[in-house]
């Protein structure tokens, strides 16, 4: 897959979604105001090589109780 955009230094590749989290660990709805922050965050086309996007493939295990 193609790198789509770098968030807090990983490289995302294909379609993400962006939810807010409506406090009972589940999703809904972006404000009008999360929107206008995420489509002026996002509004600028970023490309990746396929390298960078390979060499930011990693996978996070974590245990719960």
């Amino acid at each position: 897959m193609e790198g789509n955009r770098r968030i807090n230094g990983d490289i995302y590749a294909g379609v993400f979604m962006i939810t807010a989290e409506d406090g009972t660990d589940g999703a809904k709805d972006l404000s009008d105001e999360q929107i206008q922050r995420y489509t002026k965050m996002f509004e600028a086309d970023e490309n990746y090589t396929q390298d960078e996007v390979e060499d930011s493939i990693h996978m996070t295990f974590i245990c719960l109780d």
